[in-house]
């Protein structure tokens, strides 16, 4: 006769449904998660994305964020967090997509009027925000996006 083994269940590790992304400049991007309540515990956790078209993956992350470096400026990037259990099975993964921060390399004002001005911007980017002082003590801020 054969051995009789007693069924055990894997618990999966969880991390919490809304990571955080933070782009921190143009070519950094922190992350940030926390496990999830009264679910399974996970070990440590491997982030993946895609940079210039090659699968990246992270070494065994065992806190609750890391930064990724070396990203392309005002470029967005969707990372795939997957938490893994003491038996190296991964549980339920959770994606976050953040873009990193565009650069302006310059910054020109033409047809300064009382009421108006036309501003142009040289660099990589997807929008502008712009603030200005109207001397009342009041600040204005506009998005521009193209």
């Amino acid at each position: 006769m054969g051995t009789l083994y007693e069924r055990s269940t894997v618990t999966l590790g969880t991390i919490d449904a809304t990571p955080t992304a933070v782009a921190l400049d143009t070519s950094r991007i922190t992350l940030n998660w926390s496990p999830a309540s009264g679910v399974g515990t996970y070990q440590y956790v491997i982030v993946t994305y895609t940079h210039n078209g090659v699968s990246q993956s992270t070494a065994q992350i065992t806190g609750t964020s890391t930064t990724i470096t070396g990203l392309n400026t005002s470029t967005s990037y969707t990372f795939t967090i997957t938490p893994y259990n003491s038996a190296n099975v991964p549980g339920t993964t959770r994606t976050v997509t953040r873009a990193t921060l565009a650069t302006l390399t310059s910054v020109s004002a033409t047809n300064i009027l009382d009421t108006s001005i036309a501003l142009a911007f040289v660099g990589t980017y997807t929008r502008v925000n712009v603030e200005w002082d109207n001397g009342r003590n009041q600040d204005n801020t506009t998005l521009l996006t193209y």
